[in-house]
């Protein structure tokens, strides 16, 4: 373990925690009144958690201060930046004064039973034969869940919709290695997860036939913790000027990343496992054994060495054990006795974690040519051995490779593809024309593996992780009737408030 302490305001805890006390005392005052509301007439008590996409955060059309950015005070998914609502992920905003109403098995109105607070709590009696929950708000699609999402027995007691001029997209579509098919709804205009939809508004067609589900659920209601690589280019063209705020503070593709690694870190569920791996021509799997080898970790108080470690397998759930490495990443950091001076950063570049530490280090790690394609295909065999089901690689840079072959993107694809797993790409920095071929390569890598792209050109980071991580955290996952096998093609369609989504994929060959 790392020898620093770690945030333990975690917003999934305290959602599980805020929730289960809320239905603890609902289950209490039932039991005082004579058992189980539902079985003598008068209803079911359910409690929860309305939402809507934060249409102001960055990626969504608002802008990130260099401040805001550098500041030691970052939160993870537990606060939205409008209110202290801990219950609500960030990149959200709470459904305030969200009418709650309760339907049948015909979905007609059985009528209204709650109402949301400021937070997009509620708590209410629904009638007795309640199967869907509808939240109506102004400004809003209407929302239908399934009565389930709110009862005692949820772990995720919390559903979103959308705004009203907004539509829905099927965004990952991929076959885990266990049959079940994931895959992500988002919005078209912050790309952030629908959360809650009811098995009911899904159908599935396998080559052409509708073929039956037994089971939608999404990962955070049934517990199921995923693994993550972080492949980041630490190649010598991340040295180029990327971005000058309005303050004329200037920042490379090196900054950007190191900014969007620790904004990754900041969000990222508590159960979900994370890696790095680091390539310029090489490519560096940090665990344990990489670490003894390769740096001394200093106290910068008195000098003395500090016994860092984290992980033998490279793997960690704990974000903070991991921000060493996401500050030393960067040639700039003054984490090493020697920084690069220019493009220097005001002394909030380091994490607070890391703020008291030093390497005792000559020079940097990295800086070479790029080897993208190797370092993916790296990452694609450290997920196959890291023993969770859902397998996520999320790669960061200015895309580009001249130094995998014979390596090559579509190997790494078809790899991806074979063994179910899901990449985003991140370009950091490359929208100047003799990078457009290499954001076209990342492109590739995240929509051709069921993931997603997106390009960064500034410090507007916050929006493209808060998608990333709420698509992992709340992705959904499908059971069929009948097995799919490679090469069926698969057609996932979406019916739900008048709107219609789709998405259709072809299954990859097995895996060799």
């Amino acid at each position: 373990m790392a020898i620093y302490g770690r945030n333990e305001a975690d917003w999934f805890l305290r959602l599980v925690a805020r929730g289960t006390l809320i239905l603890a005392m609902a289950a209490f005052l039932a039991g005082c009144w004579g058992g189980s509301s539902d079985d003598n007439g008068s209803g079911v008590e359910l409690s929860g958690t309305i939402a809507g996409p934060d249409e102001s955060a960055a990626g969504a059309g608002g802008a990130v201060g260099t401040a805001a950015m550098l500041s030691t005070s970052a939160v993870g998914m537990g606060a939205n930046g409008e209110t202290e609502c801990e219950n609500v992920p960030r990149g959200y905003v709470p459904l305030r004064s969200a009418t709650l109403i309760a339907l049948d098995g015909n979905d007609e109105a059985l009528g209204e039973f709650a109402q949301t607070d400021a937070c997009g709590l509620f708590s209410g009696r629904a009638p007795r034969g309640t199967q869907t929950v509808r939240a109506e708000a102004a400004g809003y699609r209407p929302l239908e869940t399934s009565v389930q999402r709110f009862t005692a027995e949820s772990r995720s007691p919390l559903a979103s919709t959308i705004s009203a001029d907004s539509g829905y997209v099927i965004g990952v579509l991929q076959r885990q290695s266990d049959g079940r098919m994931a895959f992500t709804v988002v919005d078209d205009k912050t790309s952030r997860s629908v959360i809650g939809i009811p098995a009911r508004a899904f159908s599935v067609e396998v080559n052409g036939a509708q073929v039956g589900v037994t089971e939608i659920s999404d990962a955070a209601v049934t517990g199921e913790a995923a693994s993550v690589v972080l492949v980041l280019d630490a190649s010598g063209s991340m040295s180029r000027g990327a971005y000058i705020d309005p303050d004329g503070v200037r920042f490379t593709r090196w900054h950007l990343t190191r900014l969007a690694t620790h904004e990754f870190l900041d969000s990222k569920a508590p159960a979900d496992k994370v890696a790095f791996l680091i390539f310029d021509r090489s490519v560096d799997f940090i665990d344990n054994e990489w670490i003894e080898n390769n740096w001394t970790v200093r106290s910068r108080m008195d000098g003395s060495e500090v016994g860092y470690r984290f992980s033998d397998s490279g793997f960690t759930t704990e974000a903070e054990d991991l921000r060493l490495i996401a500050d030393a990443f960067s040639p700039y950091s003054s984490v090493y006795q020697n920084p690069r001076t220019s493009f220097r950063l005001p002394d909030a570049e380091m994490h607070p974690v890391t703020a008291a530490l030093d390497l005792e280090i000559e020079r940097y790690a990295w800086g070479g040519f790029t080897a993208l394609f190797a370092a993916v295909d790296e990452g694609i065999d450290r997920l196959l051995g890291a023993g969770n089901e859902r397998k996520v690689l999320v790669t960061m840079g200015d895309g580009g490779d001249n130094s995998s072959w014979p390596i090559t993107k579509e190997h790494v694809i078809e790899r991806a593809n074979q063994n179910g797993i899901t990449m985003y790409a991140v370009g950091l920095g490359v929208g100047d024309p003799d990078r457009r071929r290499a954001a076209g390569a990342l492109r590739d890598l995240g929509e051709e593996t069921g993931g997603a792209y997106f390009g960064v050109e500034s410090l507007d980071l916050q929006g493209a992780f808060d998608s990333i991580q709420t698509g992992i955290v709340f992705q959904y996952l499908a059971t069929l009737t009948e097995e799919v096998n490679p090469g069926d093609t698969v057609k996932l369609t979406l019916s739900i408030s008048g709107l219609e989504a789709e998405r259709e994929v072809t299954i990859a060959g097995a895996s060799e």
